[in-house]
């Protein structure tokens, strides 16, 4: 195969725009497509820790995450009547709170905009089909065009389209059993620096953890055992939350209450 140095990396989330800050940093072209029409903000949080610290202050990024950071002091759990029964402060063994807590969106652009100037970022594009020769691979686009690489990067996602052109015959998802729902509610005056969970009768567990200024993230995990369509409707995601969280008290009620006001709401397998 002929070196041609020439990347292309298929995402532009944290993952995607990581390795192309790297690899460009190592004499490659980089070309990064996205099938979003813009970049992506938002997200949950993201607790940084180990090695990851280490790699924030190689890329020289550190202290703009640590300027972003949400500001969380730890972890409460709490009973029906939002009263504290145990407190995990940052750090400690069974927390969740590292010194670097950010929102995905919000590290995903920091490094965005490291790698901006350097790298060919397409909005807008995906890949459609790829094909291999002796000298390149050769990905096709959704608006016809055709180029050539060295490599391409699958970095968009568990639901990635182009891995599965790429090694179908390696692609198996197992279900668990259970789903997880990430989205954001407005922040009220009981919403602090701490992130709070509460176990909800039946096997569901809901954490709320300091967002952007007039946000609380959620993350809403629940057991089910029948699987069910991967992609589907926010309306359906919000019926099916309700039906977990309905009458269930504290912070469930809450958050079945300001479900008709969210946007956009994520449900994973």
């Amino acid at each position: 195969m002929k070196f041609n140095k020439k990347i292309l990396v298929c995402g532009a989330s944290i993952s995607g725009t990581a390795i192309a800050f790297w690899l460009e940093k190592s004499g490659y072209e980089i070309t990064i497509v996205e099938k979003f029409e813009s970049f992506r903000d938002g997200g949950q949080n993201v607790d940084i820790k180990g090695y990851g610290q280490e790699v924030l202050k190689l890329m020289g990024i550190d202290q703009e995450v640590n300027e972003k950071n949400t500001g969380e002091l730890g972890l409460k759990y709490v009973n029906k009547t939002g009263t504290t029964i145990s407190t995990f402060p940052k750090g400690t063994i069974g927390g969740l709170t590292s010194d670097y807590e950010i929102l995905r969106g919000d590290l995903a652009r920091i490094i965005y905009e490291k790698t901006a100037r350097v790298c060919d970022y397409r909005f807008g594009k995906y890949v459609k089909s790829i094909s291999e020769d002796e000298d390149s691979i050769s990905a096709t686009f959704n608006d016809g065009t055709t180029k050539q690489f060295t490599m391409i990067i699958c970095a968009d996602g568990i639901g990635s389209t182009t891995r599965d052109m790429a090694m179908p015959e390696y692609i198996r998802f197992n279900y668990l059993g259970a789903y997880m729902s990430f989205f954001t509610i407005p922040k009220t005056a009981t919403d602090d620096f701490w992130a709070k969970a509460y176990r909800v009768t039946g096997g569901s567990l809901v954490f709320l953890r300091p967002g952007h200024q007039n946000e609380t993230t959620v993350l809403v995990s629940f057991l089910k055992e029948m699987v069910e369509p991967f992609s589907q409707p926010i309306a359906e995601q919000k019926k099916k939350l309700k039906e977990v969280l309905s009458g269930k008290g504290g912070i469930a009620d809450r958050i079945v209450q300001d479900l008709d006001q969210v946007q956009i709401c994520t449900l994973d397998q």
